[in-house]
């Protein structure tokens, strides 16, 4: 969960600001968290692309839901869920039928080892891998999960949130004043 905390010179400027407006403060906050919310799912998504080799945005995307804020109920949320995908659904992968290989990256590189996947293409695409050294049984390649992708201490977590504190700070001035010349 993100808090964020005004300082003081900020918040009395603040405070000065929402008198002003009167009635339509929560209005302003309002529109304000939920504007920067979007961002940070935007930002999210971003961010994990480039941290995990994932190619599409399809399967990242799809896991991250949002509350929105109201003006009685000043906090947005965003939800992230999903299973480990596929790896040829959300990787660059390339799957022949003998040596398929998947691009393995920063964050993807901590989680399944510096070697990477490697295995070979199933039908559809698939990457598969052999469990023993025998024939069967095959399992398909995973990567991480959405979640897993977006826990707190993470590195996409940990670039994006600097920005979010930033982005709230100047959206709340963006409303006030949108509010105060309207």
């Amino acid at each position: 969960m993100i808090t964020y905390e005004f300082d003081e010179g900020s918040l009395s400027r603040l405070n000065r600001k929402l008198v002003k407006i009167g009635n339509d403060a929560p209005k302003a906050l309002k529109n304000a968290i939920n504007k920067t919310a979007r961002k940070t799912r935007t930002d999210l998504k971003k961010g994990a692309r480039a941290e995990y080799t994932s190619a599409k945005a399809g399967p990242i995307g799809s896991g991250m839901t949002m509350q929105i804020a109201s003006n009685a109920n000043l906090q947005a949320k965003i939800f992230i869920k999903g299973r480990p995908m596929l790896v040829n659904t959300g990787f660059r992968a390339t799957t022949p039928k003998r040596g398929a290989k998947v691009g393995v990256k920063g964050g993807l590189r901590e989680l399944i080892g510096p070697s990477g996947i490697r295995g070979f293409g199933g039908d559809g695409g698939i990457v598969l891998q052999r469990k023993t050294a025998a024939r069967r049984p095959l399992r398909a390649a995973v990567g991480p999960s959405v979640p897993n992708m977006m826990r707190p201490e993470g590195p996409v977590y940990q670039k994006v949130e600097p920005e979010i504190q930033s982005n709230l700070r100047k959206e709340v001035e963006a409303q006030v004043d949108r509010i105060l010349k309207s």
